[in-house]
Formats: structure tokens, C-alpha cells, sequence
């Protein structure tokens, strides 16, 4: 509910104050009518933004992320990972035999 909170108090800037409050009572009218049906209906959160990583902490990220592996290790997974996409994609094999491709 915090979130209409937000969204109605975004629309008063643009829309005005009164449209924004017959917003959040629309919206409010219409969750107590799926409450009252019985359904357990609930809107999604956004996703927050990863916040920016600064100083110290941006520091030891960074040296972090270059232990992650060695070139080698990076081309060895990079070569896996495209043999197991060319086994993935490949074409399976039809159950029909010689007379598959239509020439009866």
C-alpha cells in the first residue's frame, strides 16, 4: 500500500492533488472488493536499485573481482559453455528414417 501512497503523491504534481486522491480511493475500493471476494491479491514491489559502491568498499570490490579467476580458468569455462550450447541447439534426430522428408 506504500506504493500507491508514492504513486498518488507522484500524480499530484502533475495531475493535482484531487485527481491523485480519487486515484488512491478507486484503488483502495478496488482492493477491499478482491479482499471481500476472498483472494489473496498483492502487487509486486519494484526492484530497488543496487546502490553505487563508493571508497573503501568500491576498492575492495574491485580487487575482489580480479581474483575471481584466472584467464585460463575464464577461457576454459567460455569453451564448456560453448560446447554445452552446440549440444543444447543441435538438431535431434528424426523418428520417421528414410522416408522422413516427405518421399514416399
Amino acid at each position: 500500500m506504500a506504493d500507491v501512497m508514492e504513486l498518488s503523491t507522484r500524480c499530484a504534481g502533475r495531475l493535482g492533488p484531487a485527481l491523485a486522491h480519487r486515484a488512491r480511493q478507486i484503488w483502495d475500493a478496488y482492493t477491499a472488493y478482491v479482499y471481500e471476494l476472498g483472494h489473496t491479491w498483492r502487487m509486486a514491489r519494484p526492484i530497488e536499485a543496487t546502490p553505487v559502491v563508493t571508497g573503501t568498499d568500491a576498492e575492495e570490490l574491485k580487487a575482489s573481482m580480479a581474483q575471481v579467476a584466472s584467464p585460463e580458468e575464464i577461457e576454459r569455462r567460455k569453451k564448456a559453455a560453448r560446447q554445452f550450447y552446440a549440444t543444447v541447439t543441435k538438431p535431434k534426430p528424426s523418428k520417421g528414417g528414410a522416408n522422413d522428408e516427405g518421399s514416399g
